[in-house]
């Protein structure tokens, strides 16, 4: 559930659920987990193991079992449309917030050995990825027309976050998680804005529309910009094995409707790139019936007469120097919940107003 342990489930070449998940071959992943979680709970995974007799090393094993199913549950529900396959009666917690070489491994180890657990240590990733999931299955159990019950349940997670874990940036290894937690965020609220909008609006030059145009065409530049910021950690294959689905499909459906040149340009710049990276014939996501129906998409739409055709060339558009002060703008080396927004001891909301002039992207970015 760590970086590394990421980047070894990428490399195998083992059909398990976490290896399809990262492969994007969903249709098997899905089946598999459904395997795997029934089983998991045939084991008696689902229900907290403080319930039975267990040492505090079984119980964090076996929460981390669960734990692992529950994060590769909620990807299923967020990116595939899935349903969640865990059962109701789950009582069972996250892991231990701790390092591994501070835990006493052993079947026969005493209470008293749990490590205590606090900031940044090698389980805040998993526990980063437990506080989404948890919220994408908060989120599906509501009413779908309640916009405003979603948006509140994801505001409240994004301060969870900050409180409980991204308080401190100052590590490579820190930032990422709050890049990670952000782009994951920003999906949600995207999705949330996405249906409202489908709900509400009747013209198609409606601002509500314009607006979750915008935050596709951002959250796709997010994706671009963390990549190449931890591609010298080697750690750009956490974002590039996401796919951003639903903002994809925003961009070519909205596009059309453009009117100005500096959205265009963005929009069919985040297209191009979107298409080269996971259009590769080597890459099983290539032949997923999602993409292609995203290929089917691009080339059936309708050309607007104030834009260019799209074209799958991996050229910069003219306005280059525009794209790249915008990128700017929305995206600094410090990442966005860097340390130096929040100062000790201050309590902030991450939708204060100044702090959302600091990150004009997120604001509109993270709906489900």
């Amino acid at each position: 559930m760590c970086l590394s342990q990421g980047r070894l489930f990428q490399d195998r070449q083992d059909p398990c659920p976490t290896f399809l998940f990262q492969e994007n071959l969903y249709q098997d992943a899905k089946a598999l987990l459904g395997v795997a979680s029934r089983l998991a709970q045939t084991m008696g995974h689902h229900r907290d193991p403080s319930l039975f007799p267990f040492s505090p090393w079984v119980y964090e094993i076996r929460r981390r079992i669960w734990n692992h199913l529950c994060c590769l549950d909620a990807m299923a529900l967020t990116f595939y449309g899935a349903e969640s396959c865990l059962p109701a009666i789950s009582d069972a917690q996250p892991p231990q917030n701790a390092n591994e070489i501070d835990w006493h491994t052993s079947r026969f180890a005493n209470p008293s050995s749990v490590p205590s657990s606090s900031g940044f240590t090698d389980m805040t990733f998993a526990l980063v990825h437990r506080i989404i999931a948890d919220t994408t299955r908060a989120l599906a159990r509501v009413n779908p027309l309640d916009f405003e019950k979603k948006e509140t349940i994801i505001r409240q997670t994004e301060a969870d976050l900050h409180n409980g874990y991204l308080r401190d940036t100052a590590d490579p290894s820190h930032k990422i998680i709050a890049a990670f937690a952000e782009v994951r965020i920003a999906n949600l609220r995207l999705s949330n804005q996405h249906r409202q909008t489908q709900k509400v609006t009747t013209q198609p030059l409606d601002p509500g529309r314009h607006q979750v145009f915008m935050a596709a065409i951002e959250l796709l530049e997010a994706f671009e910009y963390h990549s190449k910021t931890f591609i010298s950690n080697n750690w750009e294959w956490i974002f590039e094995t996401i796919i951003p689905w639903l903002a994809i499909a925003i961009v070519l459906t909205e596009l059309p409707r453009a009117t100005q040149s500096s959205d265009i340009d963005r929009a069919q710049w985040q297209i191009n790139l979107n298409f080269q990276r996971f259009s590769d014939p080597l890459k099983p996501v290539s032949g997923t019936p999602m993409w292609k129906l995203l290929i089917q998409l691009r080339e059936n739409m309708p050309e607007s007469p104030a834009q260019s055709p799209l074209s799958y060339r991996g050229v910069e558009p003219a306005s280059s120097q525009l794209l790249q002060t915008a990128t700017a703008m929305a995206f600094n080396t410090d990442l966005m919940l860097g340390s130096e927004l929040y100062p000790a001891g201050t309590e902030t909301s991450l939708y204060e107003d100044q702090f959302m002039l600091d990150l004009p992207w997120l604001n509109t970015q993270v709906p489900y």
